[in-house]
């Protein structure tokens, strides 16, 4: 302890040290010193497939599991040495590399070679500072989304410090939350943010309502004294914008979802076979309408009803796969009589509170039949008959070129905040 200097070796990365002469990690002091990775697949022992990116992903988030061992993240790297056996790929690797930084890079080199272990393409050794409690605090905090009061709306967990998380950390955490999704913000310059967006099921590319409280919880601890704040977020495959404002209870949050994208219309028999997969019939449908895959984002299968009281219910054997086949991933209940949305797991699990991803779509389908209009705030209602009322507010805004962006609004309240102390134990 003290200034004390003690020496450790660690195993694993695939149990390397097990097979050959060296240790994946050796602590000196407060340092780090972090073996030569390479892209190889820790479950099956091959490199990774597909690509040279593949490859670089792969040795980053095997860099990624020593340093959480240590309670450590990739910001605490302070030399980094990589080796490429093509240079031509130099500007594929500081793609990736730099996805896993918030903006504090390491000292590092790159240095060509002929060939690498196993046929890589690529491999990085470190060193990293700061190892010695055993225990590193990750910070997150509460927030309820929709909602212009506290303890109303969709809860949502947002992680603010999440650069060193892995995917299987992240969709643990998720599920430990027990809110229908959380957001883990891995890189933060400025005001842009790298996002991942996790329910307790698997990962989206895309989600309304955890963009929103992010760009609030962000507002609140970066720029709080701002009555105004923009940000961007990029996502896996897309990035959007959204703009907050400091209202008496919390924020007021609008991004811009991009433009609708409409897809596979389905005909009467396709209609009647989906209808009897939620407890609905034909009859149940608004006039002259018909499911429709609509998407801002991520794919919804929009299911126009006229009035349907609650009884309609998501979820049956092989539903995911036969949305699959339409184009979609979920449904999205647009019961036109009461202006409310409703959607949730395919396999009927749980049923979301409120769904800022769904809100747009459905938006862009009433305005595309003429049930509203366009340039004008359409409400919705979410989430009454599970005790959490939810507001949800959608404007298809003419742009200069006749195209149409989908913006969609809603309230954002604090709740709490909090610290996890032992990631490091699971990833």
């Amino acid at each position: 302890m003290g200034n004390k200097s003690s020496k450790q070796t660690t195993t694993g990365a695939g149990g390397q040290a097990g097979r050959l002469p060296f240790t994946d990690a050796v602590k000196e002091g407060n340092l780090l010193y972090i073996s030569g990775q390479i892209g190889m697949d820790q479950r099956s022992g091959a490199l990774a497939n597909g690509s040279f990116i593949s490859e670089a992903i792969q040795v980053m988030e095997n860099m990624g599991q020593i340093l959480r061992r240590h309670s450590l993240g990739y910001d605490d790297l302070v030399s980094v040495t990589i080796y490429l056996t093509d240079m031509d790929n130099y500007k594929e690797t500081n793609k990736v590399y730099s996805h896993y930084f918030s903006g504090k890079f390491p000292a590092r080199v790159c240095i060509a070679v002929k060939e690498l272990p196993m046929g890589a393409a690529i491999e990085i050794s470190a060193v990293a500072a700061g190892v010695g409690s055993d225990v590193k605090a990750n910070p997150y905090y509460h927030v309820d989304v929709f909602s212009s009061e506290p303890f109303a709306g969709n809860g949502l967990i947002v992680f603010t410090e999440a650069a060193g998380f892995s995917q299987h950390a992240m969709q643990v955490l998720t599920q430990e939350m027990r809110q229908f999704e959380s957001i883990f913000l891995q890189k933060i310059s400025g005001n842009t943010v790298r996002a991942r967006i996790f329910t307790c099921n698997e990962e989206l590319n895309f989600a309304g309502h955890p963009i929103l409280g992010a760009a609030a919880t962000l507002h609140d601890l970066l720029k709080g004294k701002d009555r105004q704040a923009d940000w961007v977020f990029e996502l896996n495959e897309k990035t959007v914008s959204v703009s907050t404002e400091k209202k008496e209870n919390g924020y007021d949050a609008v991004m811009n979802q991009g433009k609708a994208v409409f897809g596979r219309v389905l005909n009467p028999e396709e209609t009647v076979s989906l209808l009897a997969t939620i407890n609905a019939v034909p009859e149940d449908l608004y006039p002259e309408l018909y499911p429709t895959v609509v998407s801002t984002g991520l794919p919804y299968m929009i299911i126009p009803l006229r009035d349907n009281k609650f009884r309609a219910a998501i979820g049956a054997a092989g539903l995911e796969e036969k949305l699959h086949q339409f184009g979609a991933q979920f449904i999205g209940l647009l019961d036109i009589g009461s202006g409310s949305i409703r959607t949730g797991n395919n396999d009927g699990s749980v049923e979301d509170i409120a769904t800022g991803s769904l809100a747009g779509p459905a938006g862009a389908f009433l305005v595309r039949h003429g049930l509203e209009k366009a340039d004008t705030v359409i409400g919705f209602q979410q989430g009454k008959n599970l005790g959490r009322d939810s507001k949800l507010y959608v404007e298809l805004k003419t742009c200069a070129d006749g195209t149409m962006d989908v913006m969609v609004r809603g309230g954002v309240c604090k709740i709490g905040s909090g610290v996890v102390e032992n990631v490091s134990l699971f990833v």
